[in-house]
């Protein structure tokens, strides 16, 4: 019992040493402060400025492969070296099956919400009977929207680094135009060829070759022939290049977020 209460002072003590010790340093530090106010306000201050300038040169790096692939792994060197070998194309002669990495999609998606209202980006599963011209995508009124939404996304403009950059610069290209998946359908021929009854269902021909329509339509009514007549939902894609990522990113930003205030 004895021994106990002895451990039990002796630690008291301890505690009331350190307590001590630390009271004095704080109060020493305390006096200092106030006898040097102008400095312990000054120059953190300067410090914090100065580090703080750094982000004017940060460098924004937006590529997956050099933010989670080691730079000394052996799957980096050998994609290094296909790039070597095969150098990017997608600016002047984009070819799918010739691709070293996965290109970036900028994806519209237009659903017909019913009366005169086209939804952007929006879907939903067409739960309705598309044969009132009100869900139908391919009505007169719908497709004036959506030619309009391309037509202003293609005469976007943006500044950064001193460069203007509209589509033609960020979207891969074949034979001088943009890799536009989808935009065929919105051209006002398809929409005669639909009103007409000579669109078959969901294999399509037509002068560039065969397509298949479920890729780009949903929602969609069809006759017992295999001829499309109406569709409630509209997908088109805008091929974007593999390189210059960040100006990629940067301006699809822009366009979304101009679609969204519309």
């Amino acid at each position: 019992m004895q021994k106990k209460r002895r451990l039990v002072f002796q630690i008291d003590n301890l505690y009331i040493c350190v307590k001590d010790k630390v009271s004095e340093t704080f109060y020493q530090f305390g006096v200092l402060v106030g006898r040097h106010p102008v400095w312990f306000s000054v120059v953190p201050l300067i410090v914090c400025l100065g580090l703080g300038c750094g982000i004017l040169a940060i460098n924004e790096n937006v590529d997956t492969e050099k933010l989670f692939t080691p730079q000394d792994s052996r799957i980096y060197s050998d994609r290094q070296r296909l790039r070597d070998n095969f150098p990017d194309s997608t600016s002047w002669n984009f070819d799918a099956f010739g691709l070293s990495e996965v290109p970036t999609m900028a994806v519209l998606l237009f659903r017909r919400g019913g009366k005169d209202k086209v939804n952007t980006n929006t879907f939903e599963t067409a739960d309705v009977d598309i044969d009132q011209q009100q869900y139908n995508i391919f009505e007169e009124k719908a497709m004036d929207v959506i030619r309009g939404v391309i037509k202003k996304i293609e005469a976007i403009q943006i500044k950064k680094g001193g460069k203007t950059y509209t589509v033609l610069d960020i979207c891969a290209r074949n034979q001088d135009q943009c890799v536009f998946n989808g935009k065929s359908i919105t051209s006002p021929s398809f929409k005669e060829r639909v009103d007409n009854g000579t669109v078959p269902y969901p294999n399509y021909r037509d002068e560039n070759g065969p397509s298949d329509l479920s890729f780009n339509l949903a929602g969609v009514k069809a006759s017992a022939t295999g001829v499309l007549v109406a569709a409630r939902v509209l997908k088109v894609r805008y091929v974007i290049r593999t390189f210059l990522r960040g100006i990629n990113y940067f301006f699809l930003s822009f366009v979304f977020e101009s679609l969204e205030k519309k």
